[in-house]
């Protein structure tokens, strides 16, 4: 180890001691540390003076940054060094301008960007109003790069005159917008369009001018008709007239007429002759009930009725039905309603009798009583005998009766029914 002192040649401080042993201890590598550093580059910041050109700075090289175009320093230093290929940090801080808002009387402003640096404003004008100056301006780096327009009130000259009209009035030489002018046309004179007219926002009147015409409608002519009600001549603009069609005639078309600008009539009707045809028809008398017509009522075909035949009596619906006659078989004689039903007979019973109309009715014979015998008029009331006689006589009467009947009946075969023919009393006993 060399000995400082000896290199020097004479004793050092302590302190210089140690400088010189590091030195020669990170000597190499202290030298291969010094390194050039790159240009600086900051969004919001450029350098100054002279290092703006330079592209390669040495190791130990202080420079100093400012606010770039469009921004405003807020505070700090902007100094930084290189120091072994690195830039240090500055401690300057550098924001946006702001321009500021701007104001447009009668008029609208919008921004691309709010009013800081770059943004753009567009400017528009209120309806009838009409934009002086830029349409657009940009926030530089201190203002609003150029002067802020205005807006006018839109102006319209004077629409033209109109021929056989009064106007327009006001009567001026330039009107503000919105303003009104209005014509009106001379007497016998009809006007076609507005009449009145308004300065629009492109500085001029709306709609066109009109123009004054005179109107005059032929009086109509309907053949077959005739005027019912409504104006008379002359007929000007919007005259009405209503006409109607003499009897026999039918009116086709709008009866009701109107006078036009173009001096023709709204409608032309036309009065037709009403045309009779007659069909045959055939006149049927049937018998009709009253109903209630129902989307399930049916049509039937009704046949034509002979006069000549007789009437048609309704049907009782409880009756029994009549069925129909055997040409064959004999003919059935009318009964006498005042005498008795007539039963069938068997033909194989005897013949039963005819009833003497002034003896005693004959009551049914309860099948299981006693017979009944005939009963002794002489005899007293209670006895028994007299009630046995009496019943025999009851029952032996119908039977004899039957029987009589039977004989009679089959005698006669199949001949037709008669009424029966009374036989003598003592035939009867």
């Amino acid at each position: 180890m060399v000995d400082s002192e000896q290199v020097l040649g004479c004793k050092a401080p302590m302190g210089l001691v140690l400088v010189l042993l590091l030195s020669s201890l990170l000597g190499p590598l202290g030298q291969a540390q010094a390194q050039d550093c790159e240009k600086p580059m900051r969004y919001t910041m450029s350098l100054t003076g002279e290092h703006i050109q330079k592209e390669h700075f040495p190791n130990g090289l202080v420079v100093t940054f400012e606010c770039a175009t469009g921004y405003r320093s807020t505070g700090g230093s902007g100094k930084t060094t290189c120091a072994a290929g690195t830039w240090t940090t500055s401690t300057l801080s550098c924001e946006k301008f702001n321009c500021g808002s701007l104001e447009l009387v009668n008029g609208h402003v919008e921004y691309s960007e709010g009013t800081s640096f770059g943004s753009v404003a567009t400017f528009s004008c209120k309806d009838g109003y009409i934009l002086s100056g830029r349409e657009k301006l940009t926030c530089g780096n201190t203002e609003w790069l150029g002067r802020t327009p205005t807006c006018s009130v839109v102006k319209c000259d004077s629409p033209p005159s109109v021929d056989k009209a009064e106007g327009p009035s006001p009567k001026r030489d330039l009107y503000d917008f919105a303003s009104v002018v209005r014509y009106k046309c001379q007497k016998d004179y009809t006007i076609n369009g507005s009449a009145s007219l308004k300065c629009s926002s492109n500085g001029k009147f709306t709609p066109n001018p009109p123009t004054c015409l005179m109107v005059r409608c032929k009086a109509p002519y309907i053949p077959n008709g005739s005027q019912k009600s409504g104006a008379r001549p002359p007929y000007v603009h919007r005259s009405l007239v209503e006409y109607e069609c003499n009897p026999g005639f039918k009116m086709e078309g709008e009866g009701v007429m109107t006078c036009q600008l173009n001096s023709t009539w709204s409608s032309t009707p036309e009065c037709k002759a009403i045309i009779i045809t007659t069909t045959p028809t055939t006149t049927t008398t049937t018998p009709t009930t009253m109903t209630p017509k129902t989307p399930a009522t049916t049509q039937k075909d009704v046949l034509p009725v002979d006069p000549t035949s007789s009437p048609v009596l309704p049907v009782d619906p409880t009756s029994s039905p009549v069925l129909p006659v055997d040409p064959t078989s004999s003919p059935v004689l009318p009964v006498d309603p005042t005498s008795s039903p007539v039963l069938p007979v068997d033909p194989t019973s005897s013949p039963v009798l005819p009833v003497d109309p002034t003896s005693s009715p004959v009551l049914p014979v309860d099948p299981t009583s006693s017979p009944v015998l005939p009963v002794d008029p002489t005899s007293s009331p209670g006895d028994s005998k007299t009630s046995s006689q009496f019943l025999w006589f009851l029952v032996l009467v119908p039977i004899v009766l039957a029987v009589a009947i039977g004989l009679t009946l089959k005698k006669r075969g199949s001949q037709s029914l008669r009424a029966p023919v009374p036989l003598e009393e003592d035939k009867i006993l």
